[in-house]
């Protein structure tokens, strides 16, 4: 039953999205543990994410760097692992430059640095 509760929260994607060859997993395990699980699986460890004790990236050997859908066995088969308690395939993000709309955004005196604060003083403030 867990297994279909996995799949069903993973494929439950949206068409335009984009899938890296990355897994993160979550394991109680030190880096030789996920270096053997990770040979195991046709994977590549990369290393601890940052300070996140536990937390470690994925690479996977056979994968090309973008797909357009998820490998819900990839992931289920991390999964069985008893030690692991975490893993997914990590999503590429489109990013969109927003808009900005701010009517008094050239009056803002800040914004506005002529190097003059006061008539007879100078101060830049970059």
């Amino acid at each position: 039953m867990l297994g279909h509760e996995i799949s069903a929260k993973i494929t439950g994607d949206s068409e335009n999205k984009f899938y890296s060859n990355s897994w993160v997993i979550v394991t109680p395990k030190d880096a030789s543990y996920v270096n053997m699980l990770a040979e195991m699986h046709d994977f590549v460890n990369k290393g601890q994410l940052g300070a996140l004790e536990g937390h470690f990236l994925l690479e996977h050997k056979r994968i090309s760097g973008r797909t357009r859908r998820s490998l819900v066995t990839q992931t289920q088969r991390l999964m069985r692992d008893p030690y692991v308690t975490f893993a997914a395939q990590q999503k590429i993000l489109k990013r969109k430059k927003r808009g900005f709309s701010d009517p008094l955004y050239n009056s803002q005196w800040y914004l506005n640095n002529t190097g003059k604060v006061f008539e007879f003083l100078l101060f830049f403030l970059n």
